[in-house]
């Protein structure tokens, strides 16, 4: 089956519609819409062909070289959060001296509850930091993302865990998911047909800023699905990725000042998990996400959304 966008807005250039679809993306309507919710959406590997391996043939989306090494992270902080997820904060060097902040939430298809990381998109990261960890000492890279000095502590890196009650803290989720501290769907992530609305209405109703583009991309692909923009630079990439029956991957780049693409950061997936991945950089530049299934083609598979913005 197609996939959908979730828009206000979409690309022209790059993957941003699927084979079938309406050729103005603008006006995007494939597969299994809302109108259609009674509809059958099965999800099958037989019709789905390889998509092109831009790893493969080293170069980006655009056919500029690629350098697929991975930025060396450096771990800043990880956040135990009280609905069992966790949030991890890492440095990663986006230019010589230049460090930007890559953030993931991690949680199990069986406890799927509103992503806080989701709720908080607009936000930028000292002030996800600061909401989650109120009066604690602050990673100097987190801070340095900042337009406003803290009154923090500043620390290189946190070394233990920091627990965060949702409750307490008073963040609420804006979907009917449960509350923050609880749960909904369960495994319906890897259900045929339950799956592709449990991820979408998971994934694809996030509040992003006006410039985001985005792509909604709920039905199950069995080798990897890739995002990216041309010409639309932008300083943050969130890759939001499920997986069922094997491990996966999701991958953020961006394209450097010489058209090359760089990878930035790889967060790996345990089996029957979710996480909620975002880059966010100092400077603005083309940006992909690849979200990559383990078995590229057998039997395990990815659900993803993609948002590129600000």
């Amino acid at each position: 089956m197609t996939d959908t966008l979730f828009p206000s807005r979409s690309l022209s250039s790059g993957p941003s519609h699927s084979e079938g679809c309406d050729t103005h993306p603008e006006n995007q309507s494939c597969g299994c819409e809302p109108s259609n919710a009674g509809a059958d959406c099965p999800d099958t590997a037989s019709h789905e062909p390889p998509p092109r391996d831009f790893v493969a043939e080293n170069c980006g989306p655009d056919g500029q070289p690629l350098d697929d090494t991975a930025s060396a992270p450096y771990p800043l902080a990880t956040i135990a959060l009280s609905n069992g997820a966790k949030i991890e904060f890492e440095a990663v060097e986006e230019q010589r001296g230049q460090f930007g902040v890559a953030m993931r939430e991690l949680g199990h298809t069986e406890r799927m509850m509103p992503s806080v990381l989701g709720m908080m998109a607009q936000r930028s990261a000292p002030d996800i930091y600061a909401a989650l960890c109120p009066g604690k000492p602050v990673p100097k890279v987190v801070a340095a993302l900042s337009k406003q000095a803290t009154k923090q502590e500043l620390v290189d890196a946190v070394q233990e865990p920091i627990e965060a009650d949702l409750d307490e803290l008073g963040i609420q989720p804006d979907v009917a998911l449960g509350s923050s501290s609880g749960g909904g769907y369960g495994g319906q992530f890897c259900v045929s047909g339950a799956g592709w609305h449990a991820f979408r209405n998971f994934a694809c109703f996030g509040s992003y800023p006006s410039n985001a583009w985005r792509w909604c991309d709920p039905s199950a692909s069995y080798y990897w699905r890739d995002r990216w923009t041309i010409n639309h630079k932008r300083r943050n990439s969130f890759g939001i990725t499920a997986t069922c029956g094997g491990p996966a991957e999701t991958r953020h780049y961006r394209q450097r000042l010489n058209g090359s693409w760089k990878r930035m950061k790889t967060w790996y997936l345990p089996t029957s998990h979710w996480q909620w991945t975002r880059f966010e950089g100092n400077f603005k530049y083309d940006r992909w996400v690849a979200h990559v299934s383990s078995t590229q083609g057998g039997a395990s598979f990815v659900r993803s959304a993609t948002v590129i913005y600000n």
